[in-house]
């Protein structure tokens, strides 16, 4: 969670100085509900701020800012004591504060039209397989063996949002009123309209997202992060932590795509994992020294015998394939 990050673009909004990818992000901190009581603080004070403008008069861009919050919301007809020119005109300063007094008080003051059944769509490799797909905004996912990703039909109606076990490479169609959202386990991505890697495989210690075009914030539940194009972030699940860095030359994002089975300084029980997922086996190792060693390599059309014999040559072991199983001792 970033309030100071909140806090700036609140700021920037009443100022009507946010930009259209600031103005996206904002929005979606303001339906994000851990940050939900830090939007009710502000609307508190901020609210006692207007007092001072009752009688102030409503300019055009102030209705037009109006228009775009209200726009999305339905409102009961029902009486009301209130004095509305003055409300409206103190509300055109601070417009956003409308839009947030309904969201968090619809079960008083607004209606929202019927939720529909909910229905999850799942996109699914096995091992040794993979897909692409589009989604219905356009989006394309390109999913890598031993992956699953889900959608519910509230997808490209009021949200863009999925969930992501395993890896999976993203081309999102661009949608500046619903940023792109990515759940996959501790780690939650928001895109406006770029190309970026997510790798999150439950038995991984890691979770990681790595940027190519365009930008992403990515909160962890304590903290949030924006990247720039060429960088990667890397959150340890043991520890809760996050650490920001550049894409290196070898590093595996996006590679698999050209079905070039890549790995960069990684342990031999992670590379053993890629490996059973790129080939569709069962892994056994019983030569433990190896699990701690680390490998580099890159390989595209090779068998997993000839995989194998490469790796052996810098941390010698031997191995042996049956149907399915390898062995490595």
């Amino acid at each position: 969670m970033n309030e100071t990050l909140l806090q700036e673009l609140f700021r920037k909004y009443r100022n009507q100085s946010l930009n259209s990818q600031e103005e996206a992000l904002f929005f979606s901190l303001l339906q994000d509900p851990e940050y939900k009581d830090h939007v009710e603080a502000l609307l508190r004070e901020l609210w006692a701020e207007t007092e001072c403008f009752e009688y102030a008069p409503l300019t055009p861009a102030g209705k037009r800012r109006i228009a775009s919050v209200m726009g999305k919301v339905v409102i009961p007809e029902r009486p009301t004591k209130r004095r509305v020119a003055p409300f409206w005109a103190a509300a055109a300063s601070i417009v956003v504060l409308i839009g947030l007094a309904l969201f968090y008080r619809s079960s008083q003051q607004v209606k929202f039209a019927p939720a529909e059944a909910s229905h999850i769509a799942e996109i699914k490799t096995n091992y040794g397989e993979k897909k692409k797909a589009t989604l219905p905004d356009g989006t394309q996912i390109h999913l890598n063996a031993g992956s699953v990703l889900r959608y519910d039909n509230t997808y490209n109606k009021d949200k863009r949002e999925i969930e992501l076990i395993g890896e999976a490479f993203f081309e999102v169609a661009p949608d500046e009123l619903r940023p792109f959202i990515v759940r996959s386990q501790q780690l939650k991505t928001y895109v406006l309209g770029t190309s970026f890697n997510v790798r999150a495989f439950e038995e991984d210690e890691n979770l990681f997202v790595a940027l190519i075009t365009g930008s992403v914030r990515i909160d962890d539940g304590s903290s949030s992060s924006l990247l720039k194009p060429g960088e990667k972030i890397n959150y340890n699940k043991r520890t809760a932590t996050s650490e920001v860095s550049a894409i290196q030359e070898k590093d595996y994002w996006g590679l698999w795509r050209k079905e070039v089975l890549a790995f960069n300084e990684q342990r031999f029980e992670e590379v053993a994992a890629l490996l059973e997922k790129w080939y569709g086996v069962h892994i056994h190792i019983h030569n433990k020294a190896l699990l701690k060693r680390r490998f580099t390599g890159e390989f595209k059309g090779l068998a997993i015998n000839k995989v194998l014999d490469m790796l052996s040559k810098s941390s010698p072991f031997t191995y042996n394939i049956e149907n399915d199983q390898v062995y490595i001792k």
